[in-house]
C-alpha cells in the first residue's frame, strides 16, 4: 500500500514540476521502482534531489515510446506480462489484452491467439497506418465496448472463421449471432450505410470519434431502443443524416439533444419521434412515411431536394458509394447503372421539371 500511494506522490510531483501527464510521470517511477520512497523522510530526501530526478526525467523521455515499454509497465497490472513480436509489444493481463505498441505504423495488426480478451482502450496508442486492418483470432471472446474510440485510421476487421463470438461483415465487427454491431471502423470508405436489420443492440461507442466517409447511417429495423452512447460519440466525424425505423420505440432525449447540438438530420418513417421529442430545441426530424423511396429521394428523407441530386452526380463520378436503397431512388429513369443522366433526372425533379 505504502508503494502505491508513493508513486502516486512521485506522480503529482513530475506533474506539477515538468508540466507532464499522469501517466508518463507513473511510468517513470515504475521505471526507477527500487528508488521510490516509502517513508515520509525519505520522501523529504527524494524531494531535496528533485532536480536530479527531472534531468533524469528529461534524458527517459527522449527514449522513444517503445523502447520504454518493459516488464515494469506490464508490472502494472496483477497477472501483467509484456509479449515482443516482429515489432509489436503486447501489455497483458492474463489473457486480456489491455495495450498494442508498435514501433513503426501498421498497416495490418495481427492479435495472436493467446488473446481471449480486449480491452476498450488496447488500441489507445497503437500506431496505425492509414486504412489499416485489425485481425481477430479465434481465440478472442471477449471485446470492450468503445475499441474503434482510438483506433481512428482502421478501415476494417477481419475475424477467424473458427471464432465463435465474433464476425465481420464488410469490415464491421459483429458478435458472432449477428445481433450486437461491436465496432464500425472509422476509415471504412462508404458515404451510407445501412446496419443490418437483424442487429439488435448497438454496442456503447460502437463508432468512434473520427469516422472520416460516412455521412449517412440507415438504422435496421431490429433495433429497438437506442441510449445516450449508441453513437453520439460519432458526432464530432462525418455523419450529417440518421435514419430511424418506426421500430425504434424508445430514444434517450439525451442523444436526440445531441444530434439537436451537432445539427444532425433526424429522418423517421414514424410520427413517434415527432409527438414525443418536437420540444427539443433545433432537432431537425424529417419524417418519411413512404414505404417505397420517392423517385429521386437518394438519402432517403422523403423530398427530393438538390441535396439529392449532388449525391447522384458523386454516384456517377464514383466519388461516393450509395446503399442499394439509395441506388433504386437515384435511378429516376429506371436505368441499370447511375451515369450523369441520372443525376441530371434526379436535379430535374428536385427542380419540378419532372
Amino acid at each position: 500500500m505504502k508503494k502505491s500511494i508513493s508513486k502516486k506522490i512521485i506522480s503529482i510531483v513530475l506533474c506539477g514540476v515538468m508540466g507532464v501527464g499522469i501517466n508518463s510521470s507513473l511510468a517513470y517511477a515504475d521505471m526507477k521502482s527500487t528508488d521510490i520512497p516509502t517513508t515520509k523522510e525519505e520522501l523529504e530526501e527524494w524531494m531535496k534531489n528533485l532536480e536530479i530526478y527531472q534531468k533524469e526525467y528529461e534524458e527517459w523521455c527522449k527514449i522513444p515510446v517503445y523502447d520504454r515499454i518493459t516488464e515494469n509497465v506490464a508490472k502494472n497490472y496483477d497477472n501483467g506480462r509484456l509479449i515482443e513480436d516482429n515489432g509489436v509489444k503486447l501489455i497483458m493481463d492474463g489473457n486480456m489484452l489491455m495495450q498494442v505498441y508498435t514501433k513503426e505504423p501498421v498497416a495490418e495488426l495481427r492479435l495472436p491467439e493467446i488473446v481471449e480478451e480486449i480491452d476498450r482502450e488496447a488500441f489507445y496508442v497503437t500506431d496505425f497506418k492509414e486504412n489499416a486492418k485489425i485481425y481477430i483470432p479465434a481465440s478472442v471472446k471477449k471485446i470492450g465496448n468503445g475499441i474503434v474510440e482510438y483506433a481512428e485510421n482502421v478501415e476494417s476487421f477481419e475475424v477467424s472463421e473458427d471464432n465463435n463470438y465474433f464476425c465481420e461483415v464488410d469490415g464491421v465487427l459483429f458478435t458472432k449471432d449477428m445481433t450486437e454491431l461491436v465496432a464500425y471502423p472509422a476509415m471504412k470508405e462508404v458515404f451510407s450505410y445501412k446496419i443490418p436489420d437483424n442487429v439488435e443492440v448497438l454496442r456503447s461507442c460502437c463508432f468512434g470519434t473520427n469516422i472520416n466517409n460516412l455521412n449517412r447511417l440507415y438504422l435496421g429495423s431490429g433495433i429497438k431502443e437506442l441510449g445516450l452512447d449508441s453513437f453520439s460519440s460519432a458526432l464530432n466525424s462525418s455523419i450529417k443524416q440518421i435514419t430511424i425505423p418506426s421500430t425504434c420505440v424508445e430514444i434517450s432525449e439525451g442523444l436526440l439533444n445531441n444530434l439537436a447540438f451537432k445539427k444532425v438530420k433526424v429522418v423517421s418513417n414514424s410520427d413517434n419521434i415527432i409527438k414525443n421529442y418536437a420540444k427539443i430545441n433545433g432537432l431537425n426530424v424529417m419524417v418519411n412515411d413512404s414505404d417505397k423511396a420517392l423517385k429521386g429521394d437518394v438519402n432517403l428523407d422523403g423530398e427530393v431536394t438538390l441535396e439529392d441530386a449532388q449525391i447522384a452526380l458523386k454516384a456517377a463520378l464514383n466519388i461516393e458509394t450509395l446503399t442499394e436503397e439509395e441506388e433504386n431512388a437515384a435511378k429516376v429513369n429506371g436505368e441499370d447503372d447511375i451515369d450523369i443522366q441520372s443525376a441530371n433526372s434526379v436535379l430535374q425533379v428536385a427542380l419540378g421539371i419532372k
